[in-house]
C-alpha cells in the first residue's frame, strides 16, 4: 500500500498518469504538406523520443522479444 501511495504522490508531483499501462506505445504523427525531414530518419527520431519518454517518464519498460515463447524483456 505504501508503494501505491508513493506512486500516487509522484504522479501528482510530476503531473503524469498514475497507471503504467503495460502495453506498447502507440503514436500518431501529423506532418504538414510542407514538412521536410533533413539529416535523419523520422522513424529513428520517433523511436528515440519514445525511449527517452519511457526512461524519464517513470513508465514500465515491458516490451519483450518473442512474446509467445521466451518473453525476454528488452528493457526498452
Amino acid at each position: 500500500m505504501r508503494q501505491i501511495i508513493n506512486n500516487a504522490d509522484l504522479a501528482a508531483k510530476e503531473q503524469i498518469p498514475l497507471c503504467q499501462d503495460c502495453g506498447a506505445a502507440v503514436l500518431f504523427l501529423e506532418l504538414g504538406q510542407d514538412a521536410h525531414i533533413i539529416g535523419g530518419d523520422l522513424n529513428e527520431a520517433v523511436n528515440e523520443g519514445v525511449r527517452q519518454a519511457y526512461e524519464k517518464g517513470y513508465l514500465r519498460k515491458s516490451m519483450v522479444t518473442h512474446p509467445f515463447s521466451s518473453r525476454v524483456n528488452t528493457k526498452k
